[in-house]
């Protein structure tokens, strides 16, 4: 399991390992089909992330399945406000 590579006590320990990341300029409707595919049933956010895997906000489950099929999914995230390194404590 990969949570165990995480020494005991820091955030990298506590984390998903599995994360779907979103690039900003998708849009709702490939958004939704991607996350079809993945079949992930349990997330309540999705991450928008950048080319090099930063992550740059949120949006929730709620936003992104009311939302026109058509708008951008960085029009409808919310900025990250902070982060967390995996070997934080």
């Amino acid at each position: 399991i990969r949570l165990l590579a995480y020494p005991t006590g820091t955030a990298g320990r506590l984390m998903d390992s599995f994360v779907l990341g979103f690039r900003p300029e998708l849009s709702v409707a490939e958004c939704l089909d991607r996350l079809r595919e993945s079949g992930i049933r349990s997330a309540r956010s999705l991450y928008v992330v950048s080319e090099d895997n930063r992550l740059l906000g949120r949006i929730s489950m709620q936003d992104l399945a009311l939302a026109e099929r058509d708008e951008r999914i960085r029009d409808l995230m919310q900025p990250a406000q902070g982060r967390v390194g995996a070997l934080d404590g």
